[in-house]
């Protein structure tokens, strides 16, 4: 067997048959480059390169351990984004290039900067990477006096990707067309690219170029785009209220305030207004909660989040100030609210849901409500106080309280609302005073973000020679409470005195970085 398989090997081509031509080298008019286009993304680069016929081109580019690799159409200019590399890394990239039995091989190389000099410590807790929905999250990160960063991190806590953003930024989220939508605290709505290019700005007042003027005072808080293109988006408006409450005390104590009412926008992509819906739509001015009486004018509602349901066809919007949220028609009709029954008045009774079942705890200063399924609402209840103006309760300090993710099922025919399941890390009793957030993931686990954490198992974070605030990123199974993944970004007190606080987070599917994004909302 082993002489014939020699022999096979030695065979020659018949004579009078003539070996094929090698390929020919094909030839590039632009030699391929890789840019840093902006200094506030270094993580990221730009290829560019150009042949003199149209050319197919596979490009691989690795840090050593992380490799991506693009296949490219045919096409005789070429740009592809580099992304997914860590920093202070050699990053070789190679290039196989295709057209008309021609071919060109090219490599390049360069190195990626350095993390600033005041960054989070990652440390992870908990990686389960066979059980957990594949893929980076996106989160950003913010330091008072150090500065605000939106990142990327791999399942194993290393920042592959990141942009230095302006601190009133509160989110980006990656949409389904590979592009970034940002929102702005009382600013404006902003679509990026990952290299940190603006493609185009929605701006209250107006504005030229990639600037659509909207015909708001304000953005703020949230942003979701729905199947059809228009965006769900939160503004707000002042009103001027007669005998407005004005003691957390005494419910007789009355004065006339100007009061803001935050609202919901419906927004066509050419900045066209379709609709408005003021939080008073569905609770009224007459009740306030803990922090209603904060400013001039009235932080009444503090509106902080809006999503939309698939199967509804309808929003739930949260309130923070109120500790409720509400569930309406796109038209504005109220379907029901879900909030805690203290002080609301009689009209508004019949549409509070009713609780069922033990165990069953109220939100507190929510975030980030989603309702899916038709009859679910899952959120992070940062659980702040715990009690509510006028009912004489005992409130919770910060050492007393605590924040958890929770899911509620809801029954709009009997108008009760049902505590499905809640979450807390095991051991670890986190309080975040503010911001956070919970989304559902492919895989049936949540993605939960404890941030602006304030206190943990009863003490202040100094007590841990820690900064004032750190983030707890988790991947959960929600029927069991599983513990997946968890990923603390914290700083020493030293180091950063503020610590770190964060909004929102996702996940990102794999392959974001090669533009496999087609599954996204």
């Amino acid at each position: 067997m082993i002489a014939a398989l020699a022999v096979l090997g030695c065979e020659r081509p018949p004579a009078g048959t003539d070996p094929p031509p090698p390929p020919e080298e094909l030839v590039l008019t632009a030699e391929p480059t890789a840019t840093l286009v902006n200094p506030a993304v270094p993580l990221a680069r730009l290829l560019s390169f150009a042949t003199e016929v149209p050319s197919e081109a596979t490009v691989t580019w690795s840090d050593g351990d992380l490799a991506t690799t693009v296949e490219l159409p045919a096409a005789t200019e070429h740009e592809l984004p580099l992304l997914r590399m860590r920093a202070d890394r050699d990053v070789e990239v190679h290039l196989t290039l295709r057209a008309e039995g021609a071919t060109a091989e090219r490599t390049l190389t360069f190195h990626t900067a350095s993390l600033p000099p005041k960054f989070p410590d990652v440390t992870v807790h908990q990686l389960d990477a066979d059980a957990m929905e594949p893929g980076d999250t996106l989160v950003g990160v913010v330091a008072g006096g150090v500065g605000a960063w939106q990142i990327v991190l791999s399942p194993e806590g290393e920042i592959v990707w990141w942009w230095a953003r302006d601190p009133r930024m509160l989110e980006l989220q990656l949409r389904s067309d590979g592009m970034l939508l940002g929102n702005a605290q009382e600013g404006a709505l902003i679509e990026l690219d990952w290299l940190g290019r603006i493609q185009r700005q929605w701006v209250p007042g107006g504005g030229s170029g990639t600037t659509i003027p909207v015909a708001l005072p304000t953005f703020h808080h949230d942003v979701q785009r729905l199947p059809d293109g228009t965006m769900l988006a939160m503004s707000k408006q002042n009103v001027t209220v007669q005998d407005f409450p004005a003691s957390y005390d005494d419910p007789l104590v009355r004065a006339d305030a100007t009061v803001r009412d935050d609202e919901i926008v419906l927004l066509a992509q050419d900045g066209t207004v379709i609709r408005e819906i003021p939080y008073s739509t569905a609770i009224p001015y007459e009740r306030i909660g803990y922090t209603s009486l904060v400013g001039n004018p009235k932080d009444w509602v503090h509106g902080n989040g809006v999503a939309w349901s698939p199967e509804n066809d309808a929003i739930v919007i949260s309130s923070r100030a109120q500790d409720a949220l509400a569930g309406l028609d796109l038209d504005g009709t109220v379907r029901w609210i879900l909030a805690n029954p203290a002080n609301w008045p009689t009209a508004s009774e019949s549409l509070r849901l009713q609780p069922v079942g033990q165990p069953f705890r109220w939100p507190y200063k929510q975030h980030a409500p989603e309702w899916f399924g038709g009859d679910r609402i899952m959120m992070f209840d940062n659980g702040n106080r715990q009690a509510s103006p006028w009912t004489g309760e005992d409130d919770l300090g910060a050492l007393e309280t605590w924040s958890r993710v929770v899911e509620y099922r809801i029954d709009e025919q009997a108008m009760t609302v049902e505590q499905a399941w809640e979450f807390e890390i095991p051991g670890v009793r986190l309080f975040g005073d503010y911001m956070g957030d919970a989304d559902h993931l492919p895989n049936g686990d949540v993605l939960g973000n404890f941030a602006g954490v304030i206190a943990m198992n009863g003490r202040y974070l100094a007590d841990y020679g820690l900064g004032r605030h750190l983030i707890r990123l988790v991947e959960f199974v929600p029927e069991t409470g599983e513990l997946l993944w968890d990923v603390e970004l914290s700083s020493d007190m030293d180091e950063v005195p503020d610590g770190w606080n964060s909004y929102r987070s996702q996940r990102l599917p794999v392959g974001w970085e090669a533009g496999a994004v087609s599954d996204l909302p």
